[in-house]
């Protein structure tokens, strides 16, 4: 969270007063406040001091009902209601937060011997140092640099599938495996990553799903690649062929003022891979 983030709920959630309430907005804001710790501490103190200050004025106008109080003393009125999302609790010391994923998702069966990519058919391991608990995470003893690397081996119903040496941060970092070792199957395979860390053997472990199917004897499939984020398919005509990136994003056009002008632009759409479609709209 960067340093400006607390300042816009605060903006619209607290009118100050007078120039202590002033002062008290402008700490929590960024003005003065350059972590997300100091912004979630000094929200917490100034919740806090609004809710004594409402039990405290309720008090005082009970036992002095004819007493008329300044405005200027109502200086903690409006509560920070703060956002609809659960912000994670910081830790004292570092964390790991492992992750991991096949790089492709399904495998199939015609794949085992398909890819010239060595990075197609692996698992993806994520090792992020972290300092706020994120799902994963857990804690990790660190030994004076240079830090030595993680000691990964990926496990598929219990049976070592790949292991290697993953470096402290990475992202998306490739073991490779061979889909020989299994079986296609509809249901996915139980994987499970654990690794090692030098200092104390340190054990970290995460789980994940592992699908690789039969082939499909009918209708296409779509996969999805984790080291890019793209979808991949074969191409439309039912012909088979390599699975390629598939660009799921197109535009609309008119018929008056661009197609009616040149008959030749569907069929030069379509050659450069473009999927025509054809709306009418009558209104």
């Amino acid at each position: 969270m960067q340093r400006g983030d607390w300042s816009l709920p605060l903006a619209s959630s607290l009118e100050p007063r007078d120039r202590s309430d002033a002062r008290l907005a402008s700490l929590i804001s960024h003005r003065q406040c350059t972590d997300m710790v100091c912004c979630s501490t000094i929200v917490f103190i100034y919740n806090r001091l609004c809710q004594v200050w409402k039990t405290l004025h309720a008090k005082l106008v009970s036992l002095f009902p004819r007493s008329v109080f300044p405005t200027h003393l109502l200086l903690f009125t409006h509560l920070f209601q703060g956002g609809q999302f659960p912000l994670p609790q910081h830790a004292s010391s570092p964390l790991l937060a492992l992750r991991c994923a096949q790089a492709i998702r399904p495998y199939l069966f015609s794949d085992a011997n398909s890819h010239a990519d060595p990075t197609a058919v692996a698992v993806l391991i994520d090792a992020p140092l972290t300092w706020v608990h994120v799902e994963t995470a857990a804690h990790i003893q660190l030994p004076s640099p240079p830090l030595p690397p993680l000691n990964v081996t990926v496990f598929v119903n219990e049976k070592p599938l790949t292991t290697g040496l993953v470096p402290l941060n990475a992202t998306a970092y490739p073991l490779p495996f061979s889909l020989s070792a299994l079986s296609p199957q509809s249901a996915p395979f139980t994987m499970s990553c654990t690794a090692t860390f030098p200092p104390g053997d340190q054990v970290f472990s995460v789980s994940a799903p592992l699908v690789y199917l039969p082939e499909n004897p009918s209708g296409s499939v779509t996969k999805f690649d984790a080291r890019t984020g793209a979808l991949l398919a074969r191409p439309p005509d039912g012909k088979g062929g390599q699975f390629t990136p598939l660009f799921p994003i197109g535009f609309y056009t008119q018929i008056d003022d661009y197609l009616a002008k040149d008959p030749t632009i569907p069929a030069t759409l379509a050659q450069q891979g473009s999927v025509i479609r054809l709306f009418v709209y009558i209104s």
